[in-house]
C-alpha cells in the first residue's frame, strides 16, 4: 500500500509518466547509491558527494545510465556554460577530493542530511532526502 501510494498508484494518485523508468531507476540506481553514500559516509566518515542527474539527452531522449559522461567529457551539446557544469566538478574532486571550486553553485556533502545535488535544466540544486520514503520500503540496498 506505502509503494502504491508514493508511486502515485493508490487511487487519486497520479503515476508518473513513465512508471517503468521510474521504477527501474529507483530500483537499480537511486536507492543502492543512495545507500552505498550513507555507509561511507556512517561507517568510514568518508567525505560523499551524491549526485542525480535530470538533463534530457541531444533531441529530447530521456535521461539514462551514463547521460551525464557527454557534460564531463565536454561532448557535443554539452557546453561549459551549460546548466550542468560537471566537468569542473569532476575536475575539482580529481584535483582535491572535493567538487566544489570558485564560481560553482556549492555542493553540499552527503553527510547525515542525506544532500543529493541535483543538475536540473534550471542549474545545480541542493536537495535533502532524495526519494527517502521509496528507499525505504526497500529490504535490500
Amino acid at each position: 500500500a506505502a509503494a502504491r501510494a508514493l508511486f502515485g498508484l493508490a487511487p487519486g494518485g497520479t503515476p508518473p509518466q513513465d512508471l517503468a523508468l521510474k521504477l527501474a531507476n529507483d530500483l537499480t540506481f537511486r536507492c543502492p547509491s543512495l545507500h552505498v553514500a550513507a555507509l561511507r559516509e556512517a561507517m568510514r566518515g568518508a567525505p560523499t558527494w551524491h549526485y542525480q542527474f535530470d538533463l534530457d539527452g541531444p533531441d529530447g531522449a530521456p535521461v539514462t545510465h551514463g547521460s551525464d559522461i557527454r557534460f564531463v567529457l565536454g561532448e557535443a551539446g554539452a557546453a561549459p556554460d551549460s546548466p550542468a557544469p560537471l566537468a569542473a566538478y569532476w575536475a575539482n574532486f580529481a584535483r582535491s577530493g572535493n567538487p566544489n571550486g570558485a564560481g560553482l553553485p556549492r555542493w553540499p556533502r552527503f553527510g547525515d542530511t542525506a544532500h543529493t545535488l541535483e543538475f536540473t535544466p534550471q542549474g545545480p540544486r541542493a536537495i535533502a532526502g532524495l526519494e527517502r520514503d521509496i528507499c525505504a520500503l526497500r529490504k535490500a540496498p
